[in-house]
């Protein structure tokens, strides 16, 4: 809501055009904190000032840029951090998102007084632009959400909707905009409205930070490939067609799906075009990745991992629905998180120490590691040993890697849903390995799963998804051969069994690198037996931490079989109540808002 208007407030800086650029000018930019409590500051003395719409947007527009720098210097406190965000780093992301909408209330204002003055449509320019303003930061708001994954805040898409109707109604959504940003090539409203669209559609919470912002960039070159259009029932049978419905405040959904009714202002976003572009691009990537990527080196859509590319394909091509029935289920589970973790709880505690390739290190896989947003399947990082660094060294003694309970919310034969207890975490994202087992039964084999999305509820807790890649696996080495010699040393890496009656073929968990389809391999289940030579046929999956394979090992196959039948049947690692993590809830998400800023200013 548009801020009432306070006449006893005195702006710090007097409101005219030539005092806010001067002040501007002489903003300290370089220090991040002082400049943020100066911005915001003024941002609340605009919204409580009684100004002409003229006046308060030409300061809206000299202001803007300042915005746009600050946001992006805050945003290294909360983006791709190697470990939990602290109760600080929290606050900022909230900082952020508050600067964000004090600007947007500026240009609302500006629409309300041009409304007010039925000039909508005779001042064009100022119209069209400061819906165009309203609608980018309002994206921008949503973006800062789904990197903590997060729901969008109420009311956030019927505001969306709103605004796109208002331009649509008076001609404006295809109208350009002045001063568009440099960084962000959106041409007008249209445009706007359909990346907003299009982020959402893309499942922004199955994604890891680093790749919902590649996908962010890859928008801006896709908007031409996919079209907006009232919404017929003929949509209802096309995969790639998702409504709108402009009455509510719903995201965007698949058009297939049954429960969705359309309404006389529904909408339909056609992304049939654009997968059949993303398909190409694929098609180019998986024939010459070197040569593709060098001849598109200015276009964002090769610039995105393949793994990345092909997840996009399918759940814009593919009818995706749930084969099994969850059922609701109390209880805890105990889980570890990323691969590491995973093979040393199946493995007894064991320490990874195949013919001291590896000297029982946990630090490194021995690999050139070089592409910064490529997590290492056995890198392991401080914060999994421990949420609280005070502790590492203790926890160490006990566990090389920490373990977790979550409250279990449903189940089925093929996966999970699990709630963090507490306000606290560690940092995990979706894509990684994660093994789990009943708290109460000790007994019980640990299944390995992946994390396929992240989302904290309405009550802050986070809820992760969990997609069952095997009831039970077998800890193995696995090594690289090239010409009958090794050409890495040994790797961790799981063997999972086939299960028939879940769909589930006899496949291996592998580090990214260097493992590929046609791969010759060692695999190694202790020290004292011989390596058993094998190669990886078919990728089933591939995740930004481990690769999938189906593999053939000819006539030793039976020797694996046994080490899994004996797995499945073997007790798990014993785990005491001492040495669960349970949160305390001291990096609580939850702060009081009328001091929520006072103690990062410093740390800015």
């Amino acid at each position: 809501k548009i801020p009432k208007k306070n006449s006893s407030v005195k702006p710090s800086v007097e409101l005219n055009i030539e005092a806010i650029s001067e002040w501007v000018h002489e903003l300290p930019m370089s220090d991040t904190g002082v400049c943020t409590k100066m911005l915001f500051n003024l941002l609340k003395e605009i919204n409580s000032s009684e100004l002409d719409y003229n006046l308060r947007f030409e300061i809206a527009e000299v202001i803007k840029p300042c915005i746009h720098s600050i946001g992006l210097a805050l945003k290294k406190h909360y983006y791709n951090q190697n470990s939990a965000l602290s109760k600080k780093q929290i606050a900022i992301s909230r900082l952020s998102i508050a600067l964000f909408i004090e600007l947007t209330l500026i240009y609302k204002d500006i629409l309300d007084g041009l409304n007010s003055s039925g000039k909508i449509k005779s001042d064009k320019i100022t119209a069209t632009t400061s819906i165009f303003r309203i609608m980018n930061h309002t994206r921008l708001i949503l973006q800062v959400k789904y990197l903590l994954y997060e729901a969008a805040p109420e009311n956030l898409w019927q505001e969306i909707y709103t605004l796109y109707s208002l331009a649509k109604e008076n001609g404006l959504n295809t109208a350009e905009s002045i001063n568009q940003l440099a960084y962000e090539p959106l041409k007008n409203i249209e445009d706007s409205f359909k990346k907003t669209l299009l982020i959402a559609v893309s499942n922004p919470f199955q994604w890891r930070q680093i790749e919902q912002e590649s996908i962010s960039k890859a928008t801006n070159e896709w908007l031409t490939h996919v079209s907006i259009k009232m919404f017929t029932d003929d949509d209802k049978k096309n995969i790639g067609s998702y409504a709108i419905d402009l009455n509510t405040d719903l995201p965007p959904s698949p058009a297939i799906l049954e429960k969705f009714v359309p309404s006389n202002n529904s909408l339909c976003l056609n992304t049939i075009n654009l997968n059949n572009s993303i398909g190409k691009v694929l098609f180019e990537l998986e024939s010459n990745e070197i040569r593709a990527r060098t001849k598109h080196d200015r276009e964002p859509s090769y610039s995105l991992h393949i793994p990345t590319l092909q997840k996009l394909y399918i759940n814009w091509s593919t009818n995706i629905s749930r084969a099994n029935t969850r059922f609701a289920l109390g209880g805890k589970m105990t889980i570890a998180i990323g691969a590491p973790a995973a093979h040393y709880y199946i493995s007894g505690k064991k320490e990874f120490n195949i013919d001291s390739n590896l000297s029982g290190s946990s630090a490194s896989n021995g690999l050139s590691m070089d592409t910064s947003d490529l997590p290492t399947f056995d890198m392991v990082s401080s914060d999994t040993l421990s949420m609280d660094d005070s502790s590492v060294e203790e926890e160490t003694v006990h566990d090389i890697f920490a373990n977790f309970q979550c409250e279990t919310i449903n189940v089925s034969p093929t996966g999970s849903c699990l709630r963090w207890l507490g306000d606290s975490h560690p940092a995990i994202e979706p894509g990684e390995i994660i093994c789990m087992r009943n708290t109460e039964m000790v007994d019980e084999q640990w299944g390995i799963g992946v994390i396929r999305w992240l989302k904290h509820d309405e009550n802050n807790s986070l809820k992760i998804g969990i997609q069952l890649l095997g009831p039970y696996a077998k800890p193995a080495g696995i090594q690289l051969i090239k010409d009958d010699e090794s050409a890495s040393c040994y790797l961790r890496s799981l063997i999972l069994p086939e299960v028939e009656s879940l769909n589930m073929k006899r496949t291996i968990i592998t580090p990214v690198l260097p493992f590929k389809i046609g791969s010759v391999i060692n695999l190694k289940m202790n020290d004292s037996e011989e390596p058993i030579k094998s190669e990886l046929l078919v990728q089933e999956d591939q995740t930004s931490y481990y690769k999938q394979f189906e593999y053939k090992t000819g006539k030793n196959q039976g020797v694996i079989d046994k080490a899994l039948e004996d797995q499945s049947v073997a007790k798990g690692a014993d785990i005491s109540d001492e040495e669960v993590k349970v949160d305390d809830g001291k990096l609580s998400r939850k702060s009081d808002p009328n001091d929520e800023f006072d103690n990062i200013w410093d740390d800015l």
